[in-house]
């Protein structure tokens, strides 16, 4: 049975599962890391569920805030478990800004040098093929900063305050392939590269965000279903500000898992419902607020 909450903004239904709301919508937009795994293999149950919606003849892209490549982030989803059979497109954020540094018929892109600070994680240049960029060792010789991952904890914050600071008085703009703030690092949360992007901006450098919450990837996530309907598509994720404030400014329904990113704010584990305060104070602070909340994404 499903427990209908009310709060100034909006009603918050809680659900057991997908199974009670599956029927309404055609197509579902899911988030990676949080609510198909954790980091390492994929939750058996939310293999289940894909299973699932694939035999009920749903379409299932899998949106995610990754400075790699579509192409990339299903290799490594593959890897852990999430065959490609189980959805009709991978769509990131990594994505997203190579193809506008490659294209470039967005007037910011096209008025961007050649010539780039590259940051990543584990310094991954992999993001660098296919496009007309040389990435240089400094920003004293660069045009623009191209930021698609942090490689902490290995390095702290201030480890790049130097890059950060030089680029803002040179007044590089900045291109940021992944907005979290946050992700998972043997077990912890580490800071990633949103938040060096947001200091970057704070300290008054001019920055171009990609992926989450932005309605742009919401809207490619459409095209990679296949429909314009946005009544019929149901956005699936564990983070408030990224996942269901985004859905929600793109016009999608959306589904708040409760056992990912916000688990311990909620007060429970992976598989369990929080209470309505705890999930009505999350949601104020965040001010979005979303359509239901799931324990996990089981069917």
């Amino acid at each position: 049975m499903s427990t209908t909450i009310g709060d100034p903004a909006s009603s918050v239904t809680f659900i057991p599962g997908l199974s009670a709301v599956a029927e309404a919508f055609d197509a579902f937009v899911v988030d990676q890391w949080g609510v198909l795994h954790g980091g390492g293999r994929a939750y058996p149950e939310a293999v289940a569920c894909l299973e699932r919606l694939r035999a009920a003849g749903k379409r299932v892209a899998v949106l995610t805030n990754s400075g790699r490549r579509a192409e990339a982030n299903r290799s490594r989803m593959a890897e852990r478990g999430l065959r490609p059979d189980l959805f009709a497109a991978v769509v990131s954020s990594g994505e997203e800004a190579w193809q506008c540094l490659r294209v470039r018929s967005d007037p910011w892109y096209a008025e961007l040098g050649r010539k780039c600070v590259f940051l990543s994680h584990g310094d991954d240049r992999e993001f660098l093929d296919g496009l007309d960029l040389r990435a240089v060792p400094g920003v004293a010789e660069a045009d623009f900063i191209l930021l698609t991952g942090s490689d902490a904890p290995r390095l702290t914050m201030a480890a790049y305050e130097p890059i950060l600071r030089g680029g803002v008085e040179r007044g590089l703009p900045m291109v940021c392939a992944n907005p979290d703030t946050v992700y998972p690092q043997d077990g912890a949360l580490v800071f990633g590269a949103g938040a060096l992007a947001a200091r970057y901006r704070e300290m008054g450098g001019e920055v171009r965000f990609h992926g989450k919450p932005s309605p742009s990837i919401f809207r490619s996530c459409l095209e990679a279903v296949g429909t314009t309907d946005t009544g019929r598509v149901l956005a699936v994720g564990d983070s408030i500000p990224h996942d269901i404030a985004g859905a929600r400014a793109a016009g999608l329904a959306q589904a708040l898992v409760a056992g990912g990113i916000h688990a311990e704010e909620l007060g429970v584990r992976r598989g369990d419902l929080p209470s309505r305060d705890a999930v009505s104070r999350l949601c104020a602070a965040a001010e979005a607020w979303p359509d239901w909340v799931v324990p996990a994404f089981v069917w």
